[in-house]
């Protein structure tokens, strides 16, 4: 019994001093740049593409936080073809997919909710919401083109947005 307790004890411990140390925390290691220029992109029904004027290397990483209430709201990475809109239904649904194909993810918060984009230099693309991986893959082109994806009649000044390069230059 007591070695049970003194290996659970210790496992606390250690998810402590991980937790703490900022081992799980994907924009360490990483400088924030200034802040995003983003220009209206293709105007939908519902959603609106805002692109970023320009992107600070080839690997970054975009937060994005906002209380979009019912809205749905997203990041879109490439570009043509490979382009992914990657999307958060607060009613608790994410899609991966150009065109949307909902997929129920229990880690969607019905009010606001933070979403973490990392790009590497070879087209590898981690999508997290709310800290939790909702999609991982390879872009089949360069991620020349990068927006943030907006209910129509919202603008990039009500959402939180910070780009991330990485702080020795080259990842």
């Amino acid at each position: 019994m007591r070695a049970a307790l003194a290996v659970v004890v210790g496992l606390l411990v250690l998810g402590a001093a991980l937790s703490l140390s900022g081992v799980g925390d994907p924009t360490r290691g990483w400088v924030t740049t200034t802040t995003p220029e983003l220009t209206a992109g293709e105007r939908g029904a519902e959603l609106t593409v805002w692109q970023f004027a320009r992107l600070p290397t080839s690997a970054f990483i975009i937060e994005a936080s906002l209380d979009a209430g019912p809205a749905r709201w997203g990041v879109e990475v490439g570009a043509g073809a490979s382009a992914k809109q990657l999307l958060i239904d607060p009613q608790g649904y994410v899609s991966d997919q150009s065109q949307p194909d909902w997929r129920p993810f229990i880690h969607v918060r019905p009010g606001g909710n933070r979403m973490l984009v990392l790009v590497e230099s070879d087209g590898r693309v981690v999508w997290r919401v709310n800290d939790e991986i909702a999609w991982s893959g390879a872009l089949d082109d360069s991620v020349s083109h990068v927006g943030v994806v907006l209910p129509s009649g919202t603008t990039p000044d009500d959402v939180e947005i910070d780009l991330f390069a990485p702080n020795d230059g080259a990842r």
